[in-house]
């Protein structure tokens, strides 16, 4: 669907023909946070879930510091990452780690610690504003890394991201947003349960 037939179904969902009680903009936020929230559940059952693929990145660079990589403007999550701690060599798959305490202990530990074969890839604060991903062992070397992104906001003149299978989620997740927004919570909550099943059957 196009993201004006979704508005269109939307309305008839509120029994509006046009914009009355609800604006055109209020309605495409609420799809846009339709979408998003397709996207945060479908990442928890399967990062490369087909209906994602339009999501999916790729970042590379030979030569590169293996610290303080920025993260790209329209970052959502890490997938998967590669590393060479020499430039030109092999690339190894990293084990992707959370910044914590754990990490930390292991990291000092002789054999719990990244290697040139086994090293790791993660995501802190870094010195300046904003996060970064840093690999271990550090150095100067190669890395690809597959990310997913942000979904587009969805407006008048742009169309949804995701795939047409998801476009009837996200209008029913619309419907019980704007149900709830005008304290209607009964009937948003049968919308939002109508929601997660037809999501979980995406």
């Amino acid at each position: 669907m196009t993201s004006t037939q979704m508005l269109s179904r939307l309305r008839t969902l509120l029994d509006e023909n046009s914009a009355g009680f609800w604006t055109d903009t209020e309605c495409y936020n609420a799809l846009s946070d339709g979408q998003r929230e397709v996207v945060n559940i479908l990442l928890k059952v399967n990062p490369y879930h087909q209906a994602l693929k339009s999501l999916l990145r790729t970042q590379s660079a030979i030569g590169a510091s293996g610290t303080a990589i920025s993260l790209p403007s329209d970052f959502k999550e890490l997938l998967n990452a590669t590393w060479s701690t020499v430039t030109g060599e092999t690339q190894f798959p990293c084990n992707i780690k959370d910044y914590d305490t754990q990490f930390l202990i292991d990291k000092n530990n002789t054999y719990l610690a990244p290697h040139r074969a086994s090293p790791v890839v993660y995501i802190k604060a870094g010195t300046t504003v904003g996060r970064k991903i840093y690999f271990e062992p550090a150095s100067t070397g190669d890395y690809t890394f597959v990310y997913l992104t942000n979904p587009t906001e969805i407006d008048g003149s742009t169309n949804p991201i995701l795939p047409v299978e998801t476009h009837e989620p996200i209008i029913v997740y619309a419907f019980s947003f704007l149900l709830r927004k005008d304290l209607r919570g009964a009937e948003a909550d049968g919308a939002y349960k109508l929601f997660l099943e037809m999501a979980s059957k995406l």
